[in-house]
């Protein structure tokens, strides 16, 4: 651990570490305080050692944690941890695992005080931040009744992946639709983000094709807009700021 600044992540990051590089040596008790604090670098850590030389020797590891928490960190640093993680919400681009690794990474600094978040609080939370779309899949596969919180996660996994699937498999059909399209100079969905499109030569305007009657129950089956033409939007038409777009959103 050198110079910059330091934040709970980095120093989990450099407790964890260090614990492996210890245990890896062979080294216990008393002496892994002073195996490891002269490893330290920056202008706060060699204060710190000047200071508190002649203590490592008698210093056990739980107390060294402690000293360095108080050196680097602000007084609120595990209540600011808690409200990052309360604040995070996932987004319809990013798979639950991801989302949820980074939320449980986010709860690794305060291991060992009452700010850590248990399996229970993890879940809560996991299960209040989860895309709504997913959330909404979670309750009808009652998920909630799954009380081991790694089988829990194991199985929302599964349920996004296969709406994933499910969304993969839309946009096989509109595909297919273009195909069987009567009208052969459009594709479904087609449109311009500028509303318009100048061609170099003549500079006519294309005015946006309009969605075929499939294309507007697919819409309205997946919650779709009719402007962006996105899955899933929560909003109608008339709501929308986005312009449209050149295809449906899906997640990867």
């Amino acid at each position: 651990m050198g110079e910059g600044d330091v934040d709970p992540a980095i120093l989990w990051d450099w407790f964890v570490k260090s614990k492996n590089f210890l245990r890896h040596k062979g080294v216990s008790g008393l002496d892994m305080v002073k195996t490891v604090a002269y490893g330290m670098s920056g202008v706060h850590a060699i204060q710190w050692l000047a200071a508190k030389g002649p203590a490592l020797p008698s210093m056990d590891w739980d107390e060294y944690k402690i000293q360095m928490r108080a050196l680097f960190l602000n007084n609120d640093w595990k209540h600011t941890t808690c409200m990052e993680i309360l604040c995070m919400c996932q987004l319809n681009t990013k798979p639950f695992m991801d989302f949820a690794l980074e939320i449980m990474g986010k709860n690794n600094p305060p291991a060992g005080t009452n700010s850590f978040m248990n399996d229970d609080y993890m879940c809560e939370t996991l299960e209040a931040a989860m895309e709504q779309e997913l959330s909404r899949e979670c309750n009808h596969e009652n998920t909630a009744s799954i009380e081991d919180f790694q089988c829990w996660l194991n199985e929302v996994k599964r349920i996004d992946e296969q709406h994933c699937a499910r969304l993969d498999e839309l946009t096989w059909e509109i595909a297919k639709m273009s195909i069987q399209s009567p009208v052969a100079t459009r594709t479904p969905f087609q449109c311009s983000t500028a509303n318009q499109v100048l061609t170099s030569s003549t500079k006519t305007f294309i005015p946006i094709p309009k969605l075929l009657q499939s294309e507007c129950d697919l819409l309205s089956a997946n919650g779709g807009c009719y402007k962006c033409r996105h899955f899933w939007a929560n909003h109608i038409g008339t709501r929308c700021m986005a312009p449209p777009s050149m295809a449906p959103h899906t997640r990867p």
